[in-house]
């Protein structure tokens, strides 16, 4: 669910600049018990060239989870976008099996967080 917003803002953004062939989709967890019953949302057409967007990459398996389902629905996976790379080995466990896996962030740029993790600073800094 955390990346179904960004998946949707990527889509209006390239919808805005006339990428009108920009679709947005999403999978869940498990199939819905109701209405679609659906595991992936918005579904493309089998043979859809794609990029999975993911909100956070920690050990890369949620992802993994993802990529599995829109692969067996007939896609094709170009690569992988996350907001951020917690940097805990899922981007590399991602990359040995596909080979575009990008973060906008990763966890290293935020040095306060750390800090904060190890004591080194209060949560309120002044």
């Amino acid at each position: 669910m955390g990346a179904d917003f960004i998946t949707a803002a990527v889509a209006m953004k390239a919808f805005e600049r006339g990428m009108k062939t920009v679709r947005g989709s999403s999978v869940r967890k498990e199939a819905k018990k109701n209405g679609t019953m659906n595991r992936i949302e918005n579904q493309l057409q089998k043979g859809t060239t794609i990029v999975v967007v993911d909100d956070v990459i920690t050990t890369g398996n949620s992802t993994k989870h993802a990529c599995t389902h829109f692969a067996e629905a007939g896609y094709r996976i170009i690569g992988i976008v996350a907001l951020v790379d917690r940097e805990q080995g899922g981007r590399q466990a991602l990359e040995a099996q596909y080979r575009m896996v990008r973060a906008v962030f990763k966890r290293s740029d935020f040095p306060r967080i750390t800090q904060y993790e190890q004591g080194k600073m209060s949560k309120h800094p002044g």
